[in-house]
């Protein structure tokens, strides 16, 4: 199920396979075996392009929730386990004020008493990517000031 989503969303065996960290046979071959499982293409296939059918498309949709969910379960048992309520994956840029973090750090909910928040620092651009693959819960950083190019 996983590959048919990225599949979906790379376009490409070869993004596919990268991003999965596997050889591009695999993708390939995991997708063929959904196919036949369901019955039907998810994929339109020709030398050169691998395109989204409309029955992929839905399944991608509901795939990819699929796959988020298995990861909050997989999250939300190991923060029980932990002995915490849950657990608040937040990205940063560098350059975010760190007095901002320490106030963050600092807030306590009193809906949500056992909250943990788990900090990462990294850049901006990969902060975006971290977020849409459900990765990290939340994500600042800081943005430059549009300049005016009044004379």
């Amino acid at each position: 199920m996983r590959a048919a989503v990225v599949l979906s969303e790379e376009l490409s065996y070869r993004r596919a396979a990268d991003k999965l960290n596997i050889v591009q046979s695999t993708p390939s071959r995991q997708i063929l075996e959904l196919e036949d499982q369901l019955g039907y293409r998810l994929f339109t296939r020709s030398n050169q392009r691998v395109e989204l059918n409309e029955a992929g498309g839905v399944f991608a949709k509901h795939a990819r929730e699929s796959l988020l969910n298995a990861e909050l379960a997989v999250k939300n048992s190991h923060a029980a386990f932990l002995g915490a309520g849950a657990i608040l994956k937040v990205g940063k840029s560098p350059n975010v004020d760190p007095y901002l973090i320490t106030i963050l750090k600092s807030i306590s909910l009193p809906l949500y008493p056992d909250l943990r928040l788990n900090f990462s620092s990294m850049f901006s651009s990969d902060l975006e990517q971290m977020v849409g693959d459900g990765k990290l819960d939340l994500r600042f950083w800081l943005a430059h000031p549009k300049t005016s190019s009044s004379p």
